[in-house]
């Protein structure tokens, strides 16, 4: 798979943009994860992206609940599942428990997140972050 294919649907000087920002924050971690995704090939990263969207997709439909719920955490332990093939972290011992934290506190943080088809949804990032913390601190320690 080409970096065209992985960053498909955005535009080009998006793409780039966010990359850019991605390798400042985040550095090698973004080349692994890149390098992970493209070995997946086209048809395997298209069921991975389609299966987070329907999982986000979920949490944003369930953001008024408690993020402590069992069906939240339930739909949490999915998105995680999905965050770690994202992040092309194949080790099951590597749990990545405050990079998930950090991510949480990522979406609380960057109205990026809270915006789902293009509706603002200022409470989601909270929610997420909320339900990302209790996850991995009763599950991945």
């Amino acid at each position: 798979m080409t970096h065209e294919e992985l960053y498909e649907g955005l535009p080009k000087e998006k793409a780039e943009a966010w990359r850019n920002e991605a390798i400042d924050k985040w550095g090698p971690a973004v080349e692994q994860s890149e390098r992970y995704l493209q070995s997946l090939g086209k048809e395997k990263f298209d069921q991975l992206k389609a299966g987070f969207a329907e999982c986000w997709e979920k949490l944003a439909n369930m953001s008024e609940q408690d993020p402590e719920s069992p069906d939240v955490q339930a739909e949490i332990e999915k998105h995680y599942t999905y965050i770690r093939q994202l992040w092309g972290v194949t080790d099951s011992s590597d749990t990545r428990m405050k990079q998930y934290i950090g991510l949480g506190e990522l979406y609380k943080a960057d109205a990026r997140y809270t915006t789902i088809h293009g509706v603002e949804h200022p409470g989601f990032g909270e929610f997420m972050s909320q339900a990302m913390q209790y996850f991995a601190e009763h599950n991945l320690q």
